[in-house]
């Protein structure tokens, strides 16, 4: 009998074990998820990974004001960046090589590349942070400029003096 209640007394405890490990282990998973969202969510983390992308770096004087992502545990990784600038950058688009000529073709990749959930999750912050075609607008293709990467959508609207940023690699 009292090597019975031993045996019983092992197994407690062994299964006791078990359940705190599985605890630690799903605690220490939603402090990762935690962390990753802290550093993917930052200003600093968008800016360079538009950087390293694309090989362009934001100006320190924009600043970041709307900024969504797919997680990195989803795939792909995606992101949306809006920036706003006080005055018209002129110098920083020319240097960069956008275009000012309206490009239906480059309207048309876009709308085919955001992901279906993106205009929704922009206009239930400001409908403003997302690209009115139907204005004048500025846009980059960096498919031109980055060989080995997939195209990061830039289009820049004076009127409103933003800079929206899809990234979807």
């Amino acid at each position: 009998m009292k090597k019975k209640a031993g045996c019983l007394k092992v197994l407690l405890i062994t299964v006791g074990c078990v359940v705190l490990g599985m605890a630690v282990l799903f605690g220490l998973f939603v402090l990762l998820l935690y962390i990753d969202d802290c550093i993917v969510h930052s200003e600093k983390s968008a800016r360079e990974r538009i950087t390293d992308t694309t090989g362009i770096e934001i100006p320190i004087d924009a600043e970041m004001v709307f900024l969504d992502y797919n997680s990195p545990f989803q795939d792909p990784f995606s992101q949306y960046a809006v920036f706003s600038f006080e005055n018209e950058p002129a110098d920083w688009l020319a240097e960069n090589d956008f275009s000012r000529e309206r490009n239906t073709e480059f309207e048309e990749e876009f709308k085919e590349a955001e992901p279906y959930w993106l205009k929704e999750k922009v206009d239930a912050v400001s409908s403003e942070y997302y690209p009115d075609f139907e204005n004048p607008y500025y846009w980059l293709n960096t498919e031109k400029i980055t060989s080995g990467y997939l195209r990061v959508y830039f289009i820049y609207e004076p009127q409103e003096n933003l800079l929206m940023i899809y990234n979807p690699n």
